[in-house]
């Protein structure tokens, strides 16, 4: 019996020595260059075999399309639609939509097709469209037609608007530039209105866009100024400064031209802006027969003109301080429906933040930065960007003033709409 538990010892002391030698064979030809060749080679195979191609070089890619191998362009490739782009809450869940004041992750993909290490990967986040603070923020609670007059209510949040100012209505999906031809408020009607708590009524010029506002306006959307249009292309207003009267000739109103243009004899609405309990002095189709500029006579006038305008036949006590004047006839407007669409230059992207990461030859990191939407809508949907690049070894951009997901490999991009 004694015999055999030797015979047992020496049998496991030999087979622990083996078991150590194999051991620290392996650990030996683990740090043997074979074996990194070894491990290179696989890794080049999971990446389509193209060892020959990117042998002693890096190539970035942040992926595009599924199975995305980083040549360009993209003939398939729908802008938004990265799959290198993942947009999701604190959680890991995937989120298809932004919410007012919510804290979201934008996870970018990156991936290293080359055998080279990239020790410092800077990644640069944007959104488009470029976020510009409103100077007018005007909240729509319902929408209805008088003929062919769109009837806007809603509150006013931020700024002041008058009658002749250029708008823009931003929905889900398109933006609206209209002109507004009127103002009503609880207690009657005003020519310009500031911020406030209480429901106005705004009446719109939109051309002939009835059927499309019923279907694209709803409760929630917003208006704001529209700075697309310049002075020169607006619609003729003249704020009253003094009245006085001229014995023998009429009543001369002075003031300054605000915007657009105006020539002689065209006929002009007064907008008084009075309130009930007051009689309005509301008048169409008043006729200058002369218009004074820097104490000569001229026949037209345009933005920025300080000028004099006489009314023959017409009683000082009409035009008060801050009435204005617009022209009556319908200016050459036209109003437009614009899709929205996303910015390629950076210039028109919203830079958010930036990161940096590193990665081995053949692999792939994963990089992330936080966000927090903003307190109410700002824009019927975002388009997140993601562009990757290293400055040793040389991994840049081919056009660092764009961001072409199917121009370049460096740069992805996902879409997001704003939850409704």
């Amino acid at each position: 019996m004694k015999d055999l538990l030797k015979q047992i010892n020496r049998d496991i002391k030999i087979l622990n020595d083996q078991i150590e030698k194999n051991s620290n064979e392996l650990k030996r030809y683990k740090d043997s260059p074979e074996f990194k060749t070894e491990q290179d080679l696989l890794k080049r195979q999971e990446f389509d075999n193209t060892i020959d191609e990117f042998q002693a070089k890096s190539f970035l890619v942040i992926p595009s399309v599924i199975g995305d191998s980083g040549n360009r362009p993209l003939s398939s490739y729908v802008r938004g639609s990265s799959v290198g782009i993942k947009i999701s809450d604190p959680a890991g869940t995937i989120q298809h939509t932004i919410k007012a004041n919510h804290t979201y992750i934008i996870e970018t993909e990156l991936i290293n097709k080359g055998d080279l290490y990239l020790s410092s990967i800077n990644v640069d986040f944007f959104c488009s469209p470029k976020y510009k603070e409103s100077e007018v923020l005007f909240e729509i609670t319902s929408i209805s037609f008088l003929f062919n007059t769109p009837i806007v209510k809603g509150i006013l949040k931020k700024g002041s608007i008058s009658i002749g100012d250029h708008l823009k209505i931003i929905t889900e999906s398109h933006s609206i530039y209209t002109q507004l031809t009127g103002i009503s408020i609880p207690n009657g009607t005003n020519h310009t209105v500031s911020s406030d708590s209480q429901i106005i009524s705004l009446f719109l010029d939109t051309d002939k866009l009835k059927n499309e506002l019923k279907s694209l306006v709803s409760p929630g959307d917003r208006i704001v100024e529209a700075p697309d249009y310049n002075s020169e292309q607006r619609m003729f207003r003249f704020r009253v400064e003094d009245v006085f009267s001229i014995t023998g000739r009429g009543t001369i109103v002075t003031g300054l031209v605000e915007q657009g243009t105006f020539t002689l004899n065209q006929k002009l609405n007064l907008f008084t802006g009075t309130r009930s309990g007051e009689r309005s002095r509301n008048r169409l189709g008043l006729n200058a027969t002369s218009i004074t500029l820097m104490r000569q006579t001229v026949t037209n006038i345009k933005t920025g003109d300080r000028v004099g305008l006489l009314f023959k036949g017409l009683d000082k006590a009409l035009f008060r301080k801050g009435d204005i004047l617009v022209k009556q006839s319908r200016e050459d407007f036209t109003a437009t429906i614009k899709t929205t669409e996303a910015p390629l230059s950076v210039q028109n992207n919203e830079f958010l933040g930036s990161r940096t990461t590193y990665c081995h030859g053949f692999d792939t990191t994963i990089t992330s930065l936080k966000w927090t939407a903003p307190p109410h809508k700002d824009r019927s949907e975002y388009i997140f960007t993601a562009r990757a690049y290293a400055a040793f070894p040389t991994d840049m951009p081919q056009d660092f003033d764009a961001l072409s997901p199917e121009l370049d490999r460096h740069v992805a991009s996902k879409k997001v709409e704003w939850s409704v």
